[in-house]
């Protein structure tokens, strides 16, 4: 299929000195959310699965223009991976019985919310299925139960943490990972939380949901000097027999830290890589326990993606070729019920003289951004890690490339990176892939007034074979 470029360089403002062609596969389908010209943008935005993949929610912050309410948005997707009628939940208002301190952390088999307040020391359970049943808010629906023993500076400084993980270890246990934001509201004296970069580690416990406890693991203290949570959800896993694997995209020291659960007894063990092998690398768990990564290994003058598989207990068993250029960044990873992996990726291979002259006007455009990517591409691997097809989510010829493409100042040098996550339809039978950009800048007002849907995250979809 040839596309003109005219609306890409238009999207952006560019004067169109250039024409040309790009040969592109066949767009990929996706979902938005309607168009509402109340809202401003959104933030934030994760998917929800259930330990049992049967239940799935996209959910997503974001703000109405003139209005600092805290707002939920949240869409249930349908059994083949539609996006289903968007539900706004009002915290400040206390609809349903929230509290505007609390955080949807995740979703149970049964289609339950998980909010977690820690200002109030507090987790609640609110039916997803009331919600979409009944048009009138009931604060009775929602069942708050006490979190004992929750560190105090937990309490104090709550405004200061992001809720960046949870992963669900069983009925009566989940696994909350917290961050201190390196820019945040306070300044926090006498190593109260110690110093920037700190990550909390809360194992959530109870006896039949009837009264929770709370155990604080502590982190070493990695500096952090650019803070993404929205990326966070990326680097950290958890495998089927409760062992948890983080990284710390922007730790110097580059290790890869696991933790292991079993008989209740908490084992910590490190795995330190050689610099620069896994710079903005994410995770994802594989069926037999063991966890997978993306490394870097240079070829040449460039880094070329690998993947390389841990032990639960942080030993590098296995490196491989992904079969992408050097160039290229992993932008997202997971694994599918099934075993299979799946890996989005960012195009940032040579392009030709003519593509190099556009890339050069996105770059001139975007005020001195280092590179621009191509696009994003999916690809699937089998079971025994063998590529079975690359498929483009993203092309050239999109209108939607430049909004993708806007960075935040200060990070106006820095190489563009995209929110996404990967879930599975509760069918089994495709792969959703949420693709969006939370930075915020001037050229945003460009891109309303010319078309304000290109602010909309997408949701693409994929038959999975």
């Amino acid at each position: 299929m040839k596309a003109s470029l005219h609306s890409l360089l238009s999207a952006l403002g560019i004067a169109v000195w250039l024409t040309g062609t790009v040969v592109a596969q066949k767009p990929a389908s996706y979902d938005a959310p309607a168009f509402d010209e109340k809202i401003l943008f959104y933030y934030q935005c994760s998917f929800l699965s259930s330990p049992n993949h049967q239940n799935l929610w996209w959910a997503c912050k974001g703000f109405y223009h003139k209005v600092s309410d805290e707002l939920y948005f949240l869409f249930p997707v349908t059994t083949d991976g539609h996006l289903g009628k968007k539900i706004i939940l009002n915290l400040s208002a206390q609809e349903w019985g929230l509290k505007a301190k609390d955080r949807l952390i995740a979703l149970t088999n049964t289609n339950q919310f998980i909010w977690l307040n820690l200002e109030t020391s507090e987790i609640a359970f609110l039916s997803a299925d009331s919600i979409q049943k009944s048009s009138n808010p009931i604060a009775s629906a929602i069942k708050r139960q006490a979190i004992t023993n929750l560190d105090p500076l937990i309490n104090k400084y709550n405004n200061s943490l992001t809720v960046t993980n949870t992963s669900i270890l069983s009925q009566d246990s989940y696994l909350v990972l917290l961050k201190k934001p390196f820019r945040g509201d306070i300044f926090i004296k006498d190593q109260e939380l110690a110093i920037n970069g700190i990550f909390w580690m809360l194992r959530l416990s109870s006896k039949n949901q009837a009264s929770w406890t709370a155990e604080y693991i502590p982190f070493p203290s990695w500096p952090d000097d650019m803070d993404d949570p929205e990326r966070l959800d990326q680097n950290f896993a958890l495998n089927n027999r409760s062992d948890a694997i983080f990284y710390n995209p922007l730790s110097p020291s580059q290790t890869i830290r696991c933790f292991n659960f079993d008989s209740g007894n908490l084992k910590i063990n490190d795995q330190l890589f050689p610099l620069k092998e896994i710079f903005n690398s994410t995770l994802a768990a594989l069926p037999n326990g063991n966890f997978i990564i993306n490394s870097y290994h240079k070829v040449g003058k460039f880094w070329k993606p690998y993947r390389t598989i841990l032990t639960p207990a942080c030993k590098a068993i296995e490196t491989a070729d992904w079969e992408i250029d050097a160039q290229n960044e992993v932008e997202a990873l997971k694994v599918s019920p099934a075993g299979e992996t799946f890996l989005v990726y960012s195009d940032y291979t040579t392009l030709d003289e003519k593509e190099d002259e556009i890339r050069n006007a996105l770059d001139k455009a975007r005020t001195n951004v280092s590179q621009v990517p191509a696009g994003l591409y999916l690809q699937k691997y089998t079971k025994d890690n063998k590529l079975a097809w690359s498929r483009e989510l993203v092309g050239w010829n999109d209108p939607w490339l430049p909004y993708l493409n806007l960075i935040s100042p200060p990070h106006t040098y820095d190489i563009v990176r995209y929110n996404i996550q990967i879930a599975f339809s509760p069918d089994g039978k495709s792969v959703l892939v949420m693709v969006y950009n939370h930075a915020q800048s001037e050229k945003i007002r460009d891109i309303l007034n010319k078309n304000p849907k290109n602010l909309l995250p997408r949701i693409y979809r994929l038959p999975i074979n």
